[in-house]
């Protein structure tokens, strides 16, 4: 679904909420706000760049946490 009417968020007050929503409004933008297009667009870069992808398996050995523990505190 494409949203063309989407505007900006309205500021919060707090810097780092508006700019991360910035950014994120910036980014939906680019592809005309259609998660689709943006999912597309994710894929592409982890084919492209694949040793840029951590999987899961990957994150729970790093923190060395398991599974239940990171979706615990997630």
């Amino acid at each position: 679904m494409i949203h063309e009417e989407l505007r900006p968020p309205e500021p919060t007050g707090d810097e780092l909420i508006d700019e991360i929503r910035a950014y994120r409004f910036a980014i939906s933008a680019e592809y005309g706000h259609d998660i689709q297009r943006l999912a597309e667009a994710l894929r592409e870069m982890e084919r492209k760049r694949p040793e840029r992808v951590i999987t899961v398996e990957q994150s729970i050995a790093k923190s060395g946490k398991q599974g239940d523990e990171l979706r615990a505190a997630g």
